[in-house]
């Protein structure tokens, strides 16, 4: 079971402070106690491709949108157009993840890419932004070892398509 507040409650500044569950396996349940626990946004990618600034940029979720918030967890896409394979892949996910690795860099005081429980319990407890990144489209991952590469930038989560 997951509670999702919907992102017309964010835009509104609506909020509930009930805890998000997740059956993570067997008899295991994981509950963190955020206010928006929002599953997708290409707002990494927007960063780059709008020039915009993940602060106070002008694009749907921005961290001074989230100020409101006492807890939030976002997962931050990094969308891959479907025409971009091989090597034009690698790059254009490489140039999005350094640009987003920048603008937490930036915000840190704010914003925290998580790469364990351990950051996301930080992030719970000091008020940031738990920040987990994700991808989708697998092409720039294609190949035997690639995967590797997903994993030393954090990247948590994958989808084979976009579509």
């Amino acid at each position: 079971m997951i509670n999702v507040t919907e992102h017309k409650h964010f835009l509104q500044g609506r909020f509930t402070n009930r805890p998000s569950s997740f059956l993570i396996g067997q008899n295991i349940r994981l509950v963190i106690k955020l206010n928006l626990f929002d599953l997708h946004c290409d707002t990494a990618g927007e960063c780059y491709n709008r020039k915009q600034p993940l602060y106070n940029g002008n694009l749907h979720i921005n961290i001074c949108k989230g100020e409101s918030l006492d807890k939030w967890c976002q997962l931050f896409a990094i969308w891959i157009p479907d025409e971009l394979r091989g090597k034009d892949a690698e790059e254009y996910f490489e140039k999005i993840f350094l640009n987003f690795k920048n603008e937490i860099s930036i915000n840190s005081e704010k914003i925290k890419l998580c790469k364990s429980l351990t950051d996301l319990n930080e992030s719970e407890n000091t008020g940031k932004c738990a920040a987990i990144l994700t991808c989708e489209g697998a092409s720039p991952f294609a190949g035997n070892d690639r995967i590797y590469a997903a994993e030393e930038c954090g990247v948590k989560l994958i989808t084979l398509t976009w579509n």
